[in-house]
């Protein structure tokens, strides 16, 4: 059995998704498919399954690397990635890795890296949920509290803040920033049409990030160039 399969039964059997039961048997058909290596047939099933959580995209990805088809398997990962929970983030996180290497392309910076890990484990209503309660406690303490261990229950409580307000900054970058991925050779411009000046040219699988959308071109930036690019040479993925 192949790495690929292997990280495919993991993604089966290591977590459940309440699907209909007309979408659950869509799902196990593909599966089976995948099984009996008629990739295709699998990958056609769980296309067309309506509600696509992480693990339906994670299986189109794996489905695509068997096809070696790198760059369709890399958009299914990244769609799976912003969903997963830590267990299948681990899983897709490396399977971005390596075809990030297949194309030469960088990896996610260190802070783009834990924001999406924080995604993977906390959610921004309950951080931000804490974040409150912890400024709220550490008034009191500070007003109306006299007590020994005033300065010691303030330390913990000012420590939760930080750790808190971090956590929830990291959420909100990730939930605002829209990431896009470049199909194929394409050239940004200074304006919103190609008779501007030519700002650079980005190949397939180049990450940008993408701030608006005007006339059916995007405004982006790449390598802290701001410029913009035809929408259709563009898949959004975040």
């Amino acid at each position: 059995m192949n790495v690929c399969k292997l990280f495919f039964l993991v993604a089966i059997f290591g977590n459940y998704s309440l699907y209909p039961a007309k979408q659950w048997e869509q799902f196990l058909r593909a599966n089976q498919a995948f099984e009996n290596s008629d990739v295709q047939l699998a990958l056609k099933e769980y296309q067309e399954i309506p509600d696509k959580g992480p693990i339906i995209f994670y299986n189109i990805a794996l489905c695509y690397k068997q096809l070696n088809n790198p760059f369709d398997a890399l958009v299914a990962f990244k769609q799976a990635q912003k969903q997963a929970d830590l267990k299948l983030f681990n899983l897709v996180t490396t399977q971005i890795e390596q075809l990030e290497n297949h194309f030469a392309k960088p990896h996610d910076t260190t802070f783009m890296a834990y924001a999406k890990w924080c995604r993977a484990i906390f959610s921004l209503l309950l951080v931000q949920l804490v974040f409150l309660s912890a400024w709220w406690a550490f008034l009191i303490v500070l007003y109306w509290v006299n007590s020994t261990y005033k300065k010691i229950i303030q330390f913990f409580l000012l420590l939760l803040l930080i750790v808190s307000g971090s956590i929830g900054a990291c959420l909100l970058y990730v939930k605002h920033t829209h990431k896009g991925l470049i199909k194929e050779t394409a050239s940004v411009f200074v304006g919103p049409d190609s008779s501007f000046n030519t700002l650079t040219t980005l190949t397939q699988a180049d990450q940008i990030q993408i701030h608006s959308l005007q006339d059916e071109w995007y405004k982006i930036q790449y390598d802290n160039k701001v410029g913009w690019i035809q929408a259709s040479k563009v898949i959004k993925i975040d």
